[in-house]
């Protein structure tokens, strides 16, 4: 159902957000269940700095188990290949002033592409309002479950930055890039 989604939670908690955003996290929710992970705030430039630097990282570093990499683990595979110092250098060409940095803001943006392209999360409201009526679940596990979805629901802020990004031709393109590869 909201495949995409998942696929965008793997793709961004790689490295506790791997790919895509901004520095300057204005809005910090932490994810239960995805320690390291917290939804920034992206801007218009934060976020198409997220995505260049995505694909640069990509291309440049694939014979590095970077792209292979659980995303979780991102930043550790760097550091254990050696390169985290060489990739930091290409990051600061992009903006950011680490990996981790680039990998909350890559992680918010594939997070709001994934919400974007599966209805603005409707899905999500729909099983959320579902899972409150289940009868069969103790409440704790209600609340648990109900908290981690309403934590990965991205910001209406990086909705609309999104929005905004996949109306440019250029940048539509490249965020297709992100999720075929």
């Amino acid at each position: 159902m909201l495949k995409h989604l998942c696929v965008s939670l793997v793709i961004a908690t790689g490295i506790a957000a791997p790919s895509i955003f901004q520095p300057t996290p204005v809005f910090a929710q932490q994810m239960p269940g995805m320690p390291g992970f917290e939804h920034i705030v992206l801007s218009e430039k934060i976020a198409k700095q997220a995505i260049d630097a995505t694909l640069f990282i990509r291309k440049n570093y694939k014979d590095n188990e970077i792209a292979s990499a659980d995303p979780s683990n991102m930043v550790g595979v760097m550091k254990s290949r050696g390169i985290y110092n060489k990739i930091l250098g290409d990051l600061r060409a992009f903006g950011f002033n680490s990996p981790e940095e680039w990998s909350k803001a890559a992680m918010s943006t594939a997070i709001a592409v994934g919400f974007l392209e599966n209805g603005d999360g409707q899905d999500m409201m729909a099983q959320m309002r579902e899972l409150q009526k289940d009868k069969s679940m103790s409440a704790e596990m209600k609340a648990q479950m109900l908290a981690t979805m309403q934590a990965i629901m991205p910001p209406e802020n990086n909705m609309a930055v999104v929005k905004k990004i996949l109306k440019d031709r250029a940048y539509s393109s490249k965020v297709k890039k992100l999720f075929e590869g």
